[in-house]
């Protein structure tokens, strides 16, 4: 038999080479976006506060009656007749606790671990996503009406 002649046994070879090739082009490109999925799994730090008054507005709580006024009014509305507070603030704090993440969080809620995966919905997994919500919620309908009723 001739050296160059072309047989099945040498056409599955090749194939078998090719097939092996793309498998290790596949493996080589996993292994190196690893580390970029990994970096987009990485949770936030469970001491980052996520709803906060900022400190300009704390500040202006504390040195401006009128701001102390409405802090008051928004807290009292909040805790006593939360059928007066408007709806934008209520769906606000709804997105919150229904939002799908993007990305995986853990932390801790009143001594309670807890992680939420990409894809969950906050308020299946974390057990304070309400009570944020709330407060997140609040302290924006705080910070709009004293702009409002309390000028810049």
């Amino acid at each position: 038999m001739a050296r160059n002649q072309t047989t099945s046994f040498s056409i599955a070879r090749y194939i078998l080479f090719f097939i092996l090739g793309l498998l290790g082009i596949g493996i080589g490109v996993w292994i190196l976006t690893a580390d970029r999925r990994a970096a987009y799994d990485t949770p936030p730090s469970p001491t980052k506060t996520v709803a906060n008054i900022d400190n300009a507005i704390a500040d202006r709580i504390a040195r401006d009656p009128c701001a102390r006024d409405v802090a008051d009014a928004v807290a009292r509305m909040w805790a006593y007749t939360p059928d007066n507070v408007p709806t934008p603030y209520k769906e606000m704090a709804q997105e919150y606790a229904n939002e799908t993440l993007q990305v995986s969080v853990q932390g801790n809620c009143n001594d309670i671990q807890f992680k939420c995966h990409s894809g969950d919905v906050r308020r299946n997994c974390d057990p304070c996503a309400v009570t944020t919500g709330r407060l997140f919620a609040q302290s924006q309908q705080t910070a709009d009406w004293i702009e409002e009723q309390c000028g810049k």
